[in-house]
């Protein structure tokens, strides 16, 4: 799935956009902000915490149900389903934690399940598709990382988790803002990249040319992975995102 750097860029669109902005100048201030962009990334913090995947986002692959992915976090986190009963900081993480499930199930059901699931083979390396993934995970974040500004990693070092939400202790969060706040700056997307190139049939060099450049990615991966299973997620990413954090904040008032 879709690695920080990424998650953080979608993020930033959703607050940059006059319907989110408009309805919740508060979001786009300060510790609110920084609290949305930490729950754009909250679910993989589970990776400084040992804990499971399934338990911090809320579905299996491939998923057991067609229900929203905000309808069943909702379900088992029932504490949380009203903005209005919590903190503007906590509900700002909630909103954000929400747009990152619903940007995973979105690469899921736009990219992964129609274009690179086979059945009854083990997704791991020498899965034929292995080698096309990283490559496109390479690139989100190549393309990610050149949409970040200069001040997230303050924004993210500057939040104080609270008890924000049940599968993630407090420490948790706060040490995966830490080190994502470190990486942005120091290593950027090279972090990501070196990662996944050790495992793809490909010299290193190849794979950051090619995952560094559209035209060089989609020439990679294309008919497997093409321009439209690309638009297809970033449509769904935009349009389900925007309309449940919209209706997740409904209930907060615009100002303070």
């Amino acid at each position: 799935m879709p690695y920080s750097q990424t998650h953080l860029a979608a993020a930033l669109d959703l607050l940059e956009r006059s319907a989110l902005a408009e309805a919740h100048p508060w979001l786009l201030e300060g510790r609110a902000k920084g609290a949305f962009l930490l729950g754009s990334i909250g679910p993989d913090a589970r990776v400084v915490g040992g804990i499971s995947r399934d338990a911090t986002h809320y579905y299996a692959i491939p998923r057991q149900t067609d229900a929203p992915i905000e309808e069943v976090f909702f379900a088992q986190c029932p504490s949380l389903r009203r903005a209005d009963d919590l903190s503007r900081e906590n509900a700002a993480f909630v909103a954000g934690y929400v747009a990152h499930l619903i940007m995973d199930v979105a690469w899921l059901e736009t990219v992964v399940m129609p274009a690179l699931f086979i059945e009854g083979i083990t997704w791991e390396p020498g899965h034929p598709h292995w080698d096309i993934y990283n490559m496109l995970m390479a690139y989100l974040e190549v393309r990610g990382s050149r949409r970040l500004p200069e001040d997230i990693p303050d924004l993210l070092e500057g939040t104080d988790p609270s008890r924000w939400i049940p599968c993630l202790p407090d420490e948790v969060l706060a040490e995966w803002a830490r080190h994502i706040a470190h990486v942005i700056p120091e290593s950027g997307p090279q972090h990501v990249i070196r990662l996944l190139s050790r495992s793809v049939s490909m010299p290193y060099e190849a794979f950051v040319r090619t995952v560094s450049d559209r035209d060089r990615l989609l020439e990679a991966t294309t008919p497997t992975v093409h321009t439209g299973h690309l638009e297809a997620f970033w449509r769904t990413t935009d349009d389900r995102s925007m309309a449940a954090v919209l209706d997740y904040l409904s209930t907060v008032e615009a100002s303070a």
